[in-house]
């Protein structure tokens, strides 16, 4: 009988690049590294690349300690180019600099996230810009606008806030900054998407083949207030003419309707996690409705679970709750997902 030690090796490597994901948090972090350590024990054929993507994950201040052992093995003059694939970056006194010793050592690095503190970038830094297959940007990127790409770059997903002004010059246009961009990541917690990174993002729109759109911090703001963050993303919606995969968090039911009948594709996964409701209840009419949109016709793969935010749902309830959840799922043809049914992409 097979057992997972026999997997061919492609699939081991994507099992590890799945674990590593799209980090942003330093907890996040930290517990993939802790993941990564037991994988290495897993197998000896499991040993050798969960070790190098553990000694390829960082998550690091100018003051860590592993961060500058790590500055200092590529110091050697003897270490040969290597491959950086995950830095969350917070940032702090001379992280710039030591972000140019890694282009000077020619690391190639796959994901940069900066989540503290604004970055200042020069042309130290454009040859590993231009290598990135990952930015999240939670604060401000400066780089003088003088400073322009001298190729388009690698760049596959961005992660932005919309508390950000704008993107740097040295990003825009950003199709042909990055032509392979194809996911898009925009957390509006915070604000109403601005002017500027709306004009920014509209021409990127129908590229796209992925998007997730984020409403945590919001969750009890006013209707009003969640009614301008989703006006400003109408016409950028309208625009994205080739999503396929939706992630949603914390969206209301009318919310989750009026974002999907904005949009002009056909969608083949959506995940809502979570749907965000007053009362228990089964399936909400706004809910309900989204699936008889023309973007749900296709659907192959989605997950929606819910969350409530004035009660604590009965125990009692729960069952029936569920029942005409999945009557509803029935009554439009789909099969029932919920909290345990999961997928992946």
């Amino acid at each position: 009988m097979a057992v997972i030690q026999d997997l061919p090796l492609e699939l081991i490597i994507r099992i590890l690049e799945l674990t590593v994901g799209s980090l942003i948090t330093v907890s996040q972090q930290a517990a993939t590294r802790s993941t990564l350590a037991q994988a290495s024990l897993v197998a000896r054929s499991w040993r050798a690349l969960s070790q190098q993507y553990l000694a390829s994950t960082f998550t690091v201040s100018s003051h860590d300690r592993v961060w500058m052992r790590y500055l200092e093995a590529i110091s050697n003059a003897s270490a040969s180019p290597s491959t950086l694939r995950c830095l969350l970056l917070v940032v702090r006194h001379a992280s710039a600099e030591k972000l140019a010793l890694l282009q000077q050592q020619q690391v190639e690095l796959r994901e940069l996230s900066i989540i503290s503190h604004d970055l200042e970038l020069n042309a130290s830094h454009t040859r590993l810009l231009g290598g990135l297959r990952r930015l999240k940007l939670l604060r401000a990127l400066k780089i003088p606008v003088s400073l322009k790409p001298a190729t388009p770059t690698m760049l596959e997903s961005l992660f932005i806030t919309s508390d950000l002004p704008e993107l740097p010059s040295f990003f825009l246009p950003v199709s042909t900054f990055a032509p392979r961009l194809t996911h898009l990541e925009i957390n509006t917690s915070f604000r109403a998407l601005g002017t500027a990174l709306q004009r920014m993002l509209q021409p990127v729109a129908p590229q796209l083949t992925r998007l997730g759109l984020t409403f945590t911090l919001v969750r009890s703001a006013s209707p009003e207030r969640r009614d301008t963050i989703l006006s400003s993303l109408h016409s950028f919606l309208l625009a994205c003419t080739s999503i396929k995969a939706l992630r949603l968090h914390d969206p209301r039911p009318n919310e989750l309707r009026h974002l999907l009948s904005l949009l002009p594709s056909r969608l083949i996964l959506l995940d809502v996690s979570p749907l965000l409701l007053d009362h228990a209840e089964g399936m909400p009419r706004g809910a309900a409705e989204a699936f008889d949109l023309p973007c749900m016709a296709q659907l192959r793969r989605w997950r929606m679970t819910t969350e409530c935010l004035l009660d604590d749902p009965d125990s009692a309830w729960e069952p029936l709750a569920e029942e005409q959840w999945r009557a509803a799922c029935r009554a439009r043809g789909i099969e029932p997902r919920g909290e345990k049914r999961y997928f992946t992409d």
